[in-house]
């Protein structure tokens, strides 16, 4: 769900289990939104581009709640098709974790 008045910011909710028939833990569902990250911030049209995550780092200060998580992203890339995404993470009680992700950004072809 995005937040209209901000483009670069969403409430994720995973309605699939990475594992079928395991209910995944509110850190799980976090590690699954910040990687989800890139897209949230979209630096380009996702219709013609590609954003690989080449690496994800994520800082937790407070273990997570719930099945939603907010992130609040930016997305920097570079000349020669590098870049990076760093984002806030949040879940029903406030701010919860950062994220930050190394991409490799190409046209589709």
């Amino acid at each position: 769900r995005w937040l209209s008045d901000r483009p670069t910011t969403a409430w994720l909710r995973q309605r699939v289990p990475l594992v079928a028939g395991e209910e995944p833990t509110p850190t799980q569902r976090l590690m699954v939104a910040a990687d989800c990250a890139n897209g949230v911030a979209a630096a380009l049209d996702l219709r013609e581009w590609l954003f690989v995550n080449t690496e994800l780092t994520v800082h937790l200060h407070r273990a997570p709640v719930g099945e939603w998580v907010g992130v609040s992203a930016a997305t920097v890339v570079g000349p020669t098709g590098a870049g990076t995404v760093s984002a806030l993470l949040h879940d029903e009680l406030g701010h919860t974790a950062r994220c930050a992700q190394a991409l490799i950004v190409r046209p589709r072809s």
